[in-house]
């Protein structure tokens, strides 16, 4: 209606869950449940290498860097595109204009109607630098000779050979050539600053935008700044010779255009259309939950392995994860089981979610789900649902049922490990066993009384570790036979 759309592109952007994990977009009831809306998009998604790579920010929301999606035809606004020639276009054509100095740059009007495209602009004048630098609408700083990167993308410019050089040596001069209609040759006879070698190279201008350098004898034991930019942080081209220490008759350089690969919209997909393989979970530290076996009290974190990145919003989605207890009556899925609260930790580039627990465990079972069902799920950067039940295909939820023994079978001390050097004599504690019919006394046992395998075992050495836990190591007569964990109630005498 507005007429103002001719640039537009329509279809669906294939967002992978505006809703996100939890269901609710955006707020609710004043709660902002938006974190995990997800408004990447997944494969086949026509915003995918459909923008401006020009115009946009380098890189996503994320911080990511522009990304060539190989299952993607490139239909983005026109970037430039680098090609080396067979030989060197270098000619010694142009009229002197007497641009000799050190440190010092030239105003050159275009004749004969030429306008020259450039980062959004079509030009007819251009600042020359005897530094071998072009700099278009400012002259701040074109005569600078400390030459990085990160000056060159500051503002809109051409470097055909940026380097510490001067044009007011015997012979040296700065040449145009504007005989040539749609074109314009500038090249420099210069020198090195500091020894005078003799450096000469030119640049050529066309007025469809294509860029062109060119390099003759000499141009050695240099460190060149070779590459064009938009200005502005904004996108740049740095050459194939960029930073070569000679450059002396090397072919020709063209910078011709091709489609841009950059993404429409605030996120980058940093996928391949092409990958239809779904991520897995290869295990989990502690072990026990992978292999559905014991696992000790003492975790205050699950660490999940995937084969593969993931997408990082689904990656940190509470809503993706589900830990339980059985609670009292021992079945899952009901009112009785008590859900933790957990964290999920993940950061880009890794293949581990870590889920931090709130809560403490406590003796009995539990069950982990990673969801890759319909509904929610993680996904890989391509977008494929976890294959989380391991059958090959994608959609599956990985659930596996692990049990906490906190304090171990009845009459056994808890989780015997070796090789401890710990201090210190409780005097007597008193020790809480997991099977009160177990014959074992409950009441206060002194250090002496111990009775372990039938024999009379002394604790020597207890470490208090907080919230009511300690670590012994017992003996018998000066014999150490192990070491433990055990649940404290009272400690007296020490």
């Amino acid at each position: 209606a507005s007429v103002q759309d001719a640039s537009s592109i329509e279809g669906d952007p294939l967002f992978v869950s505006i809703v996100g994990a939890d269901g609710v977009m955006g707020v609710l009831d004043g709660v902002d449940r938006g974190r995990d809306d997800n408004l990447q998009v997944l494969a086949g998604s026509p915003t995918i290498d459909a923008g401006d790579l020009w115009n946009a920010p380098l890189t996503d929301f994320f911080g990511r860097e522009r990304v060539d999606d190989q299952g993607t035809t490139n239909t983005g606004a026109s970037v430039y595109n680098e090609t080396q020639q067979a030989e060197s276009g270098w000619e010694e054509v142009g009229d002197a204009m007497n641009w000799r100095h050190a440190n010092s740059s030239w105003n050159l009007s275009f004749a004969n109607d030429f306008i020259f495209p450039f980062a959004g602009t079509n030009w007819t004048n251009v600042r020359v630098a005897d530094n071998g630098l072009l700099q278009f609408g400012s002259t701040t700083n074109v005569t600078d000779t400390t030459n990085t990167t990160e000056e060159l993308m500051q503002y809109t410019r051409i470097a055909p050979l940026w380097d510490n050089l001067r044009t007011d040596l015997t012979g040296d001069d700065i040449f145009v050539d504007q005989t040539v209609e749609d074109e314009v040759t500038i090249r420099w006879d210069a020198s090195r600053y500091s020894s005078g070698h003799d450096v000469n190279f030119a640049v050529t201008l066309y007025s469809d935008g294509r860029v062109a350098f060119h390099y003759g004898s000499g141009n050695e034991w240099l460190s060149p700044t070779v590459g064009l930019s938009q200005g502005d942080d904004g996108y740049s081209y740095m050459s194939m010779y960029d930073g070569l220490s000679d450059l002396g008759d090397l072919p020709s350089i063209e910078f011709g255009f091709t489609s841009g690969y950059a993404d429409i919209g605030a996120y980058e997909f940093t996928g391949d259309s092409n990958d239809e393989t779904p991520p897995t979970i290869l295990g989990t530290t502690p072990s026990g939950v992978h292999d559905q076996t014991e696992v000790g009290a003492t975790n205050t974190a699950i660490d999940i392995s995937f084969s593969e990145e993931l997408d990082v919003i689904e990656a940190v989605a509470v809503g993706n994860y589900d830990l339980r207890s059985s609670g009292d009556n021992g079945l899952f899925g009901d009112a009785d089981d008590v859900v933790f609260t957990l964290v999920p930790v993940y950061e880009i580039g890794a293949t581990t979610v870590t889920l931090e627990l709130t809560d403490q465990f406590v003796d009995g079972e539990y069950r982990l789900t990673v969801y890759g069902s319909a509904g929610r799920s993680l996904r890989d950067l391509a977008g494929n649902k976890l294959d989380g039940d391991g059958d090959g295909f994608a959609g599956g939820d990985y659930q596996r049922i692990f049990s906490i023994d906190a304090l171990g079978p009845a009459g056994e001390l808890v989780n015997p490990v070796q090789g401890a050097v710990l201090t210190s004599d409780p005097g007597s504690v008193e020790i809480r066993w997991s099977d009160e019919d177990s014959g074992i006394d409950v009441d206060t046992i002194g250090i002496d009384d111990i009775m372990i395998n039938g024999g009379e075992v002394g604790i020597d050495y207890v470490q208090d570790l907080g919230n009511g836990v300690y670590r012994y190591v017992y003996n018998n007569d000066g014999e150490v036979l192990g070491e433990g964990w055990v649940s404290v109630v009272a400690v007296a005498g020490g």
